[in-house]
């Protein structure tokens, strides 16, 4: 009688609990999961960032306020990788190479072919696959409150500029800056910063994260990662660690074209 795969029920063409192409699945959404960690990590710190491109002295950059929720997920998240990579390290006393989220992340994809020849497989696969889907929806959640720039409101007394950063629930309409009580319209002021970040370059899961708040602008990690894959953006450069970066304004360009072309199919279906 032919084996069957324990999570898909796929024929497996050995011994193994676990069919080659759910080994290979899951050991893709470890690697992923890797990438995207550190952003995880950003968020829960509280070190999600916009700069404003603008004529700004110090620079128009403020974190969003903390998020307890994201951060319990977030320590759920890292307790379920820690767990596994005990539980391997003890029955097949494979080293792990650091201990970051990440560093655990590669450890356990790189034991699922071990993995797949054990009789815990199963919970092995279901505790282990979902996470990065929770994790890119930790990432992509909307901030608490929204970004609108440096107030840049001149004293009618001094003619000294305030360099404020103006922040907004993110349905009100309008903000009001905390020292000089200038009011900024939300919509205006969100269309200038968005008009600013064009030209950044930033990793995928770094843009996804600074376009989470701005809504109908807004793209997930995961769109972002399709069109690197499909050739619609490129790279221009690399950061510090060699990985590439994108315009910020390339990802936006892609996302309005493939709307428009989706409306137009839509028109011509009616």
């Amino acid at each position: 009688m032919q084996n069957r795969c324990t999570t898909c029920s796929r024929p497996v063409p050995d011994t193994a609990f676990g069919c080659p192409h759910c080994g290979a699945d899951l050991a893709q959404r470890l690697d992923q999961l890797a990438a995207v960690l550190p952003e995880l990590q950003t968020t829960i710190a509280k070190q999600d960032r916009i700069g404003s491109g603008g004529a700004r002295p110090t620079g128009a950059v403020v974190p969003l306020p903390y998020r307890d929720p994201t951060a319990d997920r977030g320590r759920a998240i890292q307790g379920e990788l820690v767990t596994w990579a005990r539980a391997v390290y003890a029955e097949s006393g494979r080293e792990i190479a650091g201990s970051t989220g990440s560093a655990v992340a590669r450890y356990l994809g790189s034991a699922v072919g071990w993995a797949r020849y054990r009789q815990s497989w199963p919970e092995f696969h279901a505790a282990l696959r979902p996470l990065v889907g929770s994790v890119l929806h930790l990432i992509d959640q909307p901030p608490d409150r929204v970004y609108l720039g440096p107030c840049q409101t001149k004293n009618p007394d001094t003619g000294e500029m305030c360099w404020t950063d103006v922040l907004a629930k993110p349905d009100a309409v309008t903000g009001r800056c905390p020292s000089c009580g200038a009011v900024h319209d939300v919509a205006t002021s969100r269309a200038w910063l968005l008009d600013s970040l064009e030209g950044v370059l930033l990793r995928p899961v770094e843009i996804a994260g600074v376009l989470r708040g701005f809504g109908d602008a807004k793209v997930g990690y995961s769109t972002i990662a399709a069109y690197v894959a499909d050739g619609l953006i490129v790279a221009h450069g690399q950061d510090a660690y060699g990985r590439p970066r994108y315009r910020v304004g390339d990802v936006l360009e892609v996302r309005a074209r493939l709307k428009r072309r989706t409306r137009q199919v839509e028109v011509l279906a009616s």
